[in-house]
């Protein structure tokens, strides 16, 4: 058999392997070649309606993104490593090979362009996301830091009492040789003595939150004598991180904000008892609709009242520094509201607020949520569960390794694109979640429409709200206010 020749070949039975039947079914590469081209392959070909196929090769990056050249798709890669180790530099606190970082303080251009990446590669941006990581491992950095400075302060008492000693039996000999009485060269205090503690601190190293300098002056002073044996932490002048502000509701806007959803919700139910509106209440009203049992979004007129403008007003709004990183200079405010969680509401169902524009590329984000917590998020008040990377193209299905949930402090934005999934999970607590919602999009958008989520035409306009009564308590508080 020639070398040409297609030689694998295997039968197998009980038996073994048929030599001869598998010598009869080799087919020859040049027998392949020499085959005579048939009438009916030659009228196929001379076809005029006969295409010849074309085969074009692309590469598609993991955000989507298709290339036609290797040079430019590998120039892509290298672009989302950059971006990989600047996000896990600054929102993770990981460095070159993955080495922890000590703590410290992104600038707001640093946290604002690496949370840009982070927007793009997982869909999602917690404000302040850059300073989580920074919590617990300040800690275990300023404990060390701790240990050092009492290291130093101990060895500086023994250096100090050391000396003393020495001064003492220099001038006890020095009297004696004179004829006078030895003094007493008894020890005035303690030498504090640690072999273990001091092998730490030759090891140690400096934390960027306490300098060197600070360190040794903490050791080098003038100290007092101890007066217990318990370790009290050393005064140290060490410098921490405080948690940043801005680009969030202060607690006077958190307050405004909550009191104006509960009353709003408190009005609209009331209405509904006041009216007999139970039936018209499943389908939904212009001003409140149930999105699963238990969970109400709500659309409040409050918000249009110019005390509210720090929530409508494009300049006065703390986190439009962020959205129009993501959006552009041009940008409107679509939607507004308030999602309204009551305790034992149940978990939502996997979902996405509004699909991709085409499906034939991935489109850059036309629309962004921007969720502002009332209240601390916890695990059992029904925070949001998102599922990272869902809005590319291609990879919307729920992903249980790719869920993330945010627990935001009150007044702290969560922005997601309009794209990702997510879902509200229940609320086992024993107090309500309210969270206001605003949807903005581009200026010149005009094929963003979602007329699914925010369209009243398919709800009941519930009129004017009926006025709860004044309680006891309440109407003797007024009339309290009168007299006086």
């Amino acid at each position: 058999m020639e070398i040409d020749d297609i030689k694998k070949c295997n039968y197998l039975s009980d038996e073994g392997t048929d030599e001869e039947d598998c010598d009869d079914l080799v087919v020859s590469k040049n027998a392949l070649q020499e085959r005579a081209i048939s009438t009916l392959s030659s009228l196929a070909w001379n076809d005029p309606d006969h295409h010849i196929p074309l085969v074009e090769r692309i590469w598609l990056s993991p955000d989507h993104v298709k290339y036609s050249t290797r040079k430019a798709a590998m120039e892509h890669a290298g672009e989302l490593v950059r971006r990989d180790k600047l996000i896990d530099r600054v929102l993770h606190g990981r460095g070159a090979k993955g080495s922890i970082l000590r703590p410290f303080k992104p600038t707001k251009a640093a946290a604002l362009e690496a949370g840009y990446y982070r927007f793009l590669r997982d869909g999602l941006w917690v404000v302040g996301q850059e300073e989580d990581w920074q919590d617990e491992r300040e800690e275990v950095w300023l404990r060390r830091q701790e240990r050092i400075a009492r290291v130093k302060k101990d060895r500086g008492e023994a250096a100090r009492v050391k000396k003393e000693a020495t001064l003492q039996k220099q001038k006890a000999k020095a009297n004696m040789e004179k004829g006078i009485s030895a003094v007493d060269v008894g020890l005035p205090h303690k030498v504090i003595t640690n072999d273990t503690v001091v092998t730490l601190l030759d090891s140690a190293t400096c934390s960027p939150t306490c300098s060197k300098s600070d360190t040794l002056s903490a050791g080098s002073v003038e100290l007092q004598a101890m007066e217990s044996d318990n370790d009290s932490p050393p005064d140290l002048k060490s410098r921490r991180l405080t948690p940043s502000t801005h680009w969030r509701l202060t607690q006077q806007q958190i307050d405004l904000c909550y009191d104006a959803a509960v009353e709003h919700y408190e009005k609209v139910m009331y209405t509904v008892k006041a009216r007999a509106l139970f039936t018209e209440l499943a389908d939904g009203f212009d001003l409140l609709r149930e999105r699963g049992r238990g969970r109400f979004d709500m659309e409040l007129p409050v918000f249009d009242d110019p005390k509210f403008s720090f929530l409508t007003d494009l300049e006065r709004a703390s986190w439009m520094p962020v959205v129009r990183t993501i959006l552009g200079e041009d940008v409107a405010l679509v939607h507004k509201g308030v999602f309204l969680s009551l305790p034992g509401s149940e978990m939502q169902v996997y979902h996405q607020d509004g699909p991709h524009l085409t499906t034939k590329y991935q489109k850059p984000c036309h629309a962004v949520n921007v969720f502002i917590p009332l209240v601390d998020l916890t695990r059992k008040n029904g925070p949001t569960e998102f599922c990272l990377g869902t809005h590319i193209l291609d990879y919307e299905y729920f992903a249980k390794e790719m869920v993330e949930t945010p627990l935001a402090k009150a007044g702290t934005p969560i922005i997601f694109d309009y794209r990702l999934g997510h879902r509200g999970l229940g609320n086992s607590s024993a107090d309500c979640r309210p969270l206001v919602y605003l949807t903005y999009s581009p200026s010149g958008g005009k094929e963003f429409k979602d007329s699914v989520n925010f369209s009243r035409k398919r709800y009941i306009k519930i009129g004017e709200l009926v006025e709860k009564p004044l309680s006891r308590e309440e109407r003797a508080r007024r009339r309290r206010e009168v007299i006086v």
